[in-house]
């Protein structure tokens, strides 16, 4: 690609869309990758409750009420 190609004062600025599931899978994925740095893997239980939070089933704040929940049964 040249310069030219690439100058925003010729060329128009194309946006690619995004849908709410990509947003939503990009942010898990961000979020478990800098938890892997300090070798730190998501548990089944969390697997489960981002799929459902990504597909729409479940908000941010309900995962993290229930995550919140599990571990302090799993706690006891």
């Amino acid at each position: 690609m040249s310069e030219r190609e690439l100058d925003s004062s010729i060329n128009e600025y194309n946006e690619i869309e995004v849908n709410e599931y990509q947003t939503k899978q990009s942010e898990w994925d961000m979020a478990i990758g800098l938890q892997e740095v300090d070798n730190l893997k998501p548990s089944p239980y969390l697997q489960k409750l981002l799929e459902e939070n990504v597909t729409g089933e479940m908000t941010v704040e309900e995962v993290i009420s229930n995550l919140k929940s599990y571990y302090i049964e799993k706690k006891e």
